[in-house]
């Protein structure tokens, strides 16, 4: 009977040395995020620069077992497109004034065979909505790789599509977020 409980009791605690909890940082240089627009003359985009962001999981086996927090901070002003005066109506119509961060917080997620889905709180211009976002992750080292998409209106934070040269260029709706996010140990 000793020697069952020994073997279990081992057993017991290589299962539990076998997960590996741990907090990830947002590695920027590895990482992208872009926003796709169009507008009636022309498709556009702008990268997202200057992000932060911590991820908190239980791996095994390079399987991701359970999220336990993921959190990210996108300054408004780090949302660039190369043209100044197309970046001065994205921060205008994001209202960068007075909600100078867009968030994501994660509230719940789901994992099957190398892909998550995350639901979480995106908070763009003061509005939060609940937003889902379906990923596939490789775990390389230290390291954890997660590429998607997800697509959002902007009326849905309350965000009036910007215009320019006097109302005659408008921008579509709709918008498509395209990320390949690197966080490290």
């Amino acid at each position: 009977m000793k020697r069952i409980f020994e073997i279990s009791l081992t057993l017991l605690l290589l299962t539990v040395s076998a997960v590996s909890v741990a907090q990830y940082t947002y590695v920027s240089s590895e990482s992208s995020m872009v926003i796709f627009g169009t507008s009636n003359v022309h498709d556009w985009e702008e990268t997202c620069e200057n992000v932060t962001g911590t991820l908190n999981l239980d791996l095994e086996a390079s399987k991701i077992i359970k999220v336990t927090g993921i959190e990210m901070n996108i300054p408004v002003k780090g949302i660039k497109s190369g043209k100044g005066a197309m970046d001065e109506n994205t921060y205008k119509a994001l209202k960068e004034s007075t909600h100078p961060i867009i968030t994501y917080k994660i509230k719940s997620y789901g994992v099957t065979d190398g892909k998550v889905h995350l639901t979480g709180t995106l908070t763009i211009a003061g509005v939060s909505q609940d937003v889902k976002f379906p990923a596939t992750y490789v775990v390389e080292g230290n390291k954890i790789k997660f590429k998607g998409s997800c697509t959002l209106k902007m009326t849905d934070y309350g965000i009036a599509p910007p215009t320019a040269v006097m109302g005659t260029i408008k921008c579509g709706d709709d918008l498509k977020f395209e990320f390949d996010i690197v966080f490290s140990k």
